[in-house]
């Protein structure tokens, strides 16, 4: 990602599920228009977040992960 805050860093993932979604199976990234999304894994797992409170940290190798702001990974 080339992104500098977290906002632009989802619009990245989304635009790159969306990119890749034929081949990993059906996985969405939801914008609910206020500040929350809605993650859906291929295995139909349903994860919400709030990108007001969200921020991440590169891991290397295009690998990220997001936290919220209790500290728990999402």
């Amino acid at each position: 990602l080339t992104s500098t805050n977290v906002q632009d860093a989802l619009d990245e993932i989304q635009q790159n599920l969306e990119d890749t979604n034929a081949d990993l199976g059906n996985i969405d990234l939801t914008d609910n228009g206020d500040g929350t999304f809605t993650y859906t894994d291929a295995e139909g797992n349903i994860i919400d977040f709030d990108a007001n409170t969200t921020s991440y940290t590169e891991n290397g190798g295009g690998s990220y992960t997001f936290t919220n702001d209790n500290g728990e990974s999402i």
